[in-house]
């Protein structure tokens, strides 16, 4: 539930060292709209007013992040051109692209990360094209890997020094309540707000729903646990592999209420693995690289409320943070008219506020399969937060009604008719109405700060 704040009212306390802004150098993007509200596009994409270019937040090698041009930055993930090595000592490599590029990022992997190392200017075409190529990965050299033909190979130009790229250094705030923030600066005096810190169980933390809609802040670095030690799956112990860094926390997702525990990992241990099966609990065995640890007492997790802060004369409201008595900075819009939280998103260049859509799809109302139904299914774990009302078929958008008591059918692959049953067991199908047209929500414009 997102309640409203008065903007002047003395409860609301935003950390000015949190406030996002743009420095002389990088500069931010907005979503504008039109009643005088603005949503931040990216919180790792910036423009770089030195070097006339977008760039991307992106950890190097040795530690430090670097506002980096020529990496795509999108729903899928960072993307850009890099570089291979072509010896088995990984010291000759080449630029691989599907396509001529300007620039090639030569990387690493460091438990499972990419880590950027040099920035080259492209060259001509290398001759003779590589057979196989290395990569690195946490300081070996990996492979031989067979060249598929999807690429084509490049000779590396000059190295663009990272000493010319913006600097990018995050910080963790301290407040006058447990949760505190992370926020990215420069030297230029850009600073965004990031996300949050624990500082009772010193990390960083997201936003999760637990029962009756209540909100708490998770650990962001727990480890699944998948296994136990003993024979009836009563004692939970978790399992890392060797090169990941050393685990504080652990997390077990129930499949009957959709919720997630956290808990305190304890000291290493041998024994014995178990695995759970459905209702059976089965011996098991780690993969060799592996190593184990108990799982201790479960974590007491900080509350945070979303509330909107009531501007006079907006449709779009921003959405603060409130933990203790200290607020965040925004953290999204909340549409007074349809009555639900907004981001912007949207389809090719018409990009609008939108809901949050759950997937509509065709079930059929009797056991022949001869009438359809458009319905969604929405999750009722007692953990699933509440839902914003709003379902998507391809381009057309739904007014989700009201849930369906019937039995609903499906069709499989072999033509037969089924009851769809709920694999987890707790969901439910709900009607939606007739479509909404995207003129109903709010139009943006991306602008850059100047």
């Amino acid at each position: 539930m997102i309640v409203a704040l008065v903007a002047c009212g003395d409860n609301l306390v935003i950390v000015d060292s949190a406030a996002t802004q743009s420095g002389s150098r990088l500069k931010l993007s907005w979503y504008q709209y039109a009643d005088g509200a603005r949503e931040l596009a990216s919180r790792i994409k910036f423009f770089d007013a030195v070097r006339d270019e977008t760039c991307v937040a992106m950890p190097w090698t040795g530690g430090a992040t670097y506002c980096t041009p020529g990496v795509i930055s999108d729903f899928s993930g960072n993307r850009y051109a890099r570089t291979v090595f072509t010896t088995a000592d990984c010291t000759a490599k080449v630029g691989a692209a599907a396509s001529p590029v300007s620039h090639f990022i030569e990387d690493e992997l460091v438990n499972g990360q990419a880590h950027l190392s040099h920035y080259y200017r492209s060259g001509p075409v290398a001759k003779p094209q590589p057979r196989q190529t290395y990569d690195l990965r946490d300081g070996v050299c990996a492979g031989p890997f067979d060249v598929t033909g999807a690429f084509v190979y490049f000779e590396l130009g000059l190295e663009l020094p990272k000493s010319q790229l913006a600097e990018i250094t995050r910080t963790e705030l301290g407040t006058r309540s447990r949760l505190g923030f992370t926020v990215d600066t420069s030297l230029d005096g850009m600073r965004i707000w990031v996300g949050y810190y624990d500082h009772g169980l010193e990390t960083t933390c997201q936003l999760e729903y637990r029962e009756d809609s209540a909100i708490v802040c998770a650990p962001s670095n727990a480890y699944d646990v998948d296994y136990f030690r003993d024979a009836q799956c009563t004692q939970p112990t978790l399992s890392v592999a060797s090169s990941r860094p050393e685990p504080r926390f652990a997390t077990r997702h129930s499949l009957q209420t959709d919720c997630t525990s956290y808990f305190r990992v304890g000291s290493r241990v041998e024994s014995p693995l178990f695995e759970r099966f459905g209702e059976q609990c089965l011996a098991s065995t780690a993969p060799l690289d592996e190593r184990q640890y108990s799982v201790e007492e479960p974590l007491v997790l900080p509350v945070l409320e979303l509330e909107y802060v009531e501007t006079p004369g907006r449709r779009l409201q921003d959405v603060v943070g409130v933990h203790g008595d200290t607020t965040t900075p925004s953290v999204g819009l909340f549409d007074t008219v349809t009555g639900v939280r907004c981001r912007a998103s949207g389809f090719s260049t018409d990009i609008r506020c939108m809901p949050t859509r759950r997937a509509a799809r065709e079930a059929y109302t009797d056991s022949t399969c001869d009438t359809q139904q458009l319905v969604t299914e929405l999750r009722t774990g007692s953990c699933d937060g509440p839902y914003d009302d709003f379902a998507q078929s391809q381009f057309e958008i739904y007014k989700i009604g009201a849930p369906v008591e019937a039995t609903l059918y499906l069709k499989t692959t072999d033509a037969r008719c089924v009851p769809y049953i709920s694999p987890a067991g707790y969901t439910q199908f709900h009607l939606v109405g007739p479509p909404v047209t995207t003129e109903f929500f709010p139009p943006a414009t991306l602008v850059v700060d100047p």
